[in-house]
């Protein structure tokens, strides 16, 4: 048993295993897929999973094997030159390809991504930085080194935890057992409130590192189990993987229970993988050449797609996306030849006195190591600058200097967006409008502030990003209900329903599918377009009737207009149309016709709900911005959108003066000036 509890009498078995080098392919396909198009792996973000475990039972024994003689500093050189010379290869080649590609905000924000990726704190910089308006994930090309954080924070306290726990003699199984225990408790506990963080940090995480020790804990005794028990076991985890990538999607809050499934058919095909059935699968040459290059590859495929879809601006198509994919292994490959492999270090080695081959020459690490120092030191001034330097907006010609030099504006930033109420317009009126909804109702902010100062009105904005405002519902995010929008919508109708004043309802009603549900479901419903709709119309119908929409004016709003590209990032590029007033090309926006097509089905559920009640008035914003010939998305001092479909200042001003005189006539019907004051 050894002090260390069960499998510690084995841990000088150090013998390579070829098949969980191909077991690293069934992590890093699945995960190349998905980033290419979800819909082909919808769960392929689970092989990050799987990579947590394998790394958990592989550092484990490492640790064990070296007995009392484990070196902390022999360990973290050897990690170092594992990961950290293929990271900086890839961070110094985004920043190069970001300066032709990236515009200035763009191009700040990698460089401040490959400094926290340098210093193994990305994903706490993701936690921060990715925020409502920039969460799609094409928009950070070193996304994906989150994960990267997270395993070398793992590095910083699992060698300590496991010198500790042979030194006081405690068994491992039970350690690590404790561990995994604690982190699924914190996490069932704070994921409904922080989703976002129990997926970037660590604790939450370490559950998945632990699983794979406490297997290594058990290994020993397990050794001589019959194969046919390794084939059933391994047909098990294979199914289990299987179903986690087809299953699970976006929608399935993560990392959760539902993380078990990956975690523990990875420890089944680890256990298979010594004899039998799957080893001969495991380590077949295929497998082994993903998994061989599967940390290059992990490294280089995501800034190869992100940066590829800021270029073309629009959706990359299939062939396309084989493109994308086959560089990505080429890539890869040439980045593990080429840099991950002459790095490394083994047990055995000296770091600074081996000797590597490099094409025709044989050249001594130190040699490398210093070249490695110098290209970071090189990298950490150049990054740094291009923070200093706000992503050298100099690569810009002036017109677009101008405009995205000092960033863009949103329309609702009058109100904070730690709140979900504020006063606008003129705050000492008896007059009174209500604004309700997401950030498709703060679109409107900016020009009604104009607006209702001039006239005299008070406005009261009701909101919270995100969030879909019809009663009785449930809005998800990354799987997980999100209770403070279904507290917001809930007091929102009832704090209006005690009067009569007018109401402005908008919300992105297009974002709801898929990632709603009925109030207190446990997971949004999957259902046909038109099925949507004839829910969501239901529901909001009971919103109308909650603040009795027959005795008062309402506005509601109709899907926002699109452009179909995200202009600001899209004219920030090198090498763009330099006139933003009428942009060309790949920076052409969507048509009013394409527009109004693919957002009919919304538009239609809107109209029949207000012809139940001659109260109700519809603006359709893709009507003020559009004319049948072209769209108009500047006045030639700056953008009308910050992105594709929020709005800047000037973009809100723009729709509010131009529905100036039907929201007046609206507003001034004899309800305005009944109830009680807000």
């Amino acid at each position: 048993r050894g002090p260390c509890g069960p499998g510690i009498a084995h841990v000088n078995d150090q013998k390579f295993r070829t098949d969980i080098e191909g077991l690293r392919a069934l992590a890093v396909v699945p995960i190349l897929a998905f980033h290419l198009d979800a819909r082909v792996c919808p769960g392929g973000f689970a092989g990050v999973d799987v990579f947590f475990v394998i790394s958990g039972y592989l550092i484990t024994r490492m640790i064990l094997a070296g007995g009392a003689a484990f070196s902390f500093k022999a360990f973290y050189v050897r990690r170092f030159f594992r990961l950290f010379p293929a990271l900086l290869t890839t961070l110094i080649a985004s920043l190069i390809a970001g300066w032709w590609i990236l515009g200035p905000p763009d191009y700040e924000a990698l460089a401040l991504s490959a400094i926290a990726s340098v210093f193994g704190v990305s994903n706490f910089y993701f936690l921060q930085a990715v925020d409502y308006f920039n969460a799609a994930s094409q928009s950070h090309p070193l996304l994906h080194t989150w994960s990267l954080g997270v395993e070398e924070q793992f590095y910083l306290v699992w060698p300590a935890l496991l010198v500790l726990t042979r030194r006081w003699g405690a068994p491992l199984w039970l350690v690590a057992a404790s561990m995994a225990g604690l982190s699924l408790f914190a996490l069932g506990r704070v994921q409904s409130a922080y989703p976002q963080m129990v997926f970037y940090m660590m604790p939450s995480r370490i559950f998945e590192f632990a699983m794979g020790a406490v297997f290594f804990s058990f290994e020993g005794q397990l050794a001589g189990m019959p194969v046919w028990v390794r084939n059933l076991a391994g047909a098990w985890g294979a199914a289990l993987l299987a179903l986690s990538f087809a299953y699970f999607d976006g929608q399935t809050p993560w990392p959760s229970l539902w993380t078990l499934a990956p975690a523990l058919g990875t420890i089944a095909l680890i256990f298979a993988g010594r004899a039998g059935l799957w080893n001969g699968f495991l380590s077949n040459g295929v497998l082994r050449f993903f998994g061989k290059t599967s940390y290059s590859l992990y490294l280089v495929h995501w800034p190869v797609i992100t940066l590829y879809r800021s270029h073309a601006v629009i959706e990359p198509g299939p062939l396309e996306l084989a493109v994308l994919g086959a560089v990505s292994v080429a890539l890869g490959a040439f980045l593990y030849a080429a840099v991950e492999l002459p790095f490394r270090v083994t047990k055995h080695e000296d770091a600074a006195r081996h000797v590597v081959p490099v094409l025709p020459f044989v050249l001594p690490r130190r040699i490398f190591t210093a070249g490695l120092a110098l290209s970071c030191a090189a990298f950490l001034t150049a990054a740094t600058g291009i923070v200093i330097e706000k992503g050298f907006s100099s690569r810009l010609n002036g017109t677009r200097v101008q405009l995205f030099n000092n960033g863009l504006t949103f329309a609702g930033d009058i109100c904070s967006n730690k709140a979900f109420h504020c006063l606008f317009g003129d705050p000492n009126s008896r007059r009174v409008v209500y604004l309700m909804g997401d950030s498709h109702a703060l679109n409107l902010l900016y020009g009604l502030d104009r607006l209702f100062r001039d006239a005299g009105i008070k406005g009261v904005a009701l909101y919270d990003h995100g969030c879909l405002f019809a009663p009785d519902t449930t809005t998800f995010l990354n799987g997980v209900a999100d209770a403070t929008c279904a507290k917001n919508v809930k007091e929102t109708y009832a704090y209006i329903a005690r009067d009569r004043h007018p109401v402005i309802l908008a919300s992105d009603y297009m974002g709801g599918w898929n990632t709603t549900g009925e109030s207190r479901a446990t997971a949004p419903l999957h259902q046909s377009e038109d099925a949507y709709y004839d829910w969501l119309a239901k529901h909001l119908q009971v919103g109308l009737d909650a603040i009795d929409a027959g005795h008062r004016t309402v506005i509601v709003v109709k899907q926002a207009y699109s452009t179909g590209v995200n202009l600001a990032k899209c004219l920030a590029q090198p090498g763009a149309p330099a006139d933003a007033d009428q942009p060309g090309g790949k920076c052409e926006p969507m048509s009013r016709a394409q527009a109004q097509l693919r957002r009919l089905h919304v538009d239609q559920m809107i109209d029949a709900i207000a012809a139940t009640s001659p109260a109700v008035v519809t603006i359709d914003p893709k009507a003020v911005f559009c004319s049948k010939e072209r769209c108009t998305v500047s006045d030639g001092n700056g953008l009308f959108f910050r992105d594709a479909t929020h709005l800047t200042n000037a973009g809100s001003d723009y729709l509010i003066q131009k529905e100036k005189s039907l929201l007046l006539e609206a507003m001034s019907k004899p309800s305005l000036n009944t109830g009680s004051q807000p």
